[in-house]
């Protein structure tokens, strides 16, 4: 847990559903030569997988350990969050687990507090 003194913050980004371009889906494939047939079972993977000793398995439990992301439909989205920007630049990001989670956490009174404009 970190804490903010909430007169330094200078802005706050919400992300709701934003996808991770770090994370690929490769659909199943198959590579024929003269003398064989080599299947490929297709999964997560990561953008830089040629040029990475990661497997495909070891990407996708990469994926399913990390708290800050999740898998829908082929695709990897952020879980919803909140980017506070600080006067000193320094940039602190509040995961939640639902965008309701989130929008409990933006009514909170003191945040409320906050004059803000929306741009």
């Amino acid at each position: 847990m970190t804490k903010i003194n909430i007169q330094q913050i200078c802005s706050i980004t919400r992300r709701d559903k934003d996808q991770c371009y770090h994370y690929v889906y490769i659909e199943p494939y198959t590579i024929e030569s003269f003398f064989r047939k080599s299947y490929h079972k297709g999964g997560f993977s990561s953008e830089y997988y040629l040029r990475s000793s990661q497997s495909i398995a070891e990407i996708e439990q990469e994926i399913l350990e990390n708290d800050t992301i999740y898998t829908e439909d082929k695709t990897v989205y952020y879980k919803p969050s909140l980017i506070f920007t600080m006067s000193s630049e320094q940039r602190i990001v509040k995961y939640f687990e639902s965008v309701q989670e989130l929008e409990q956490f933006l009514n909170q009174e003191i945040l409320r507090e906050i004059k803000t404009i929306t741009i």
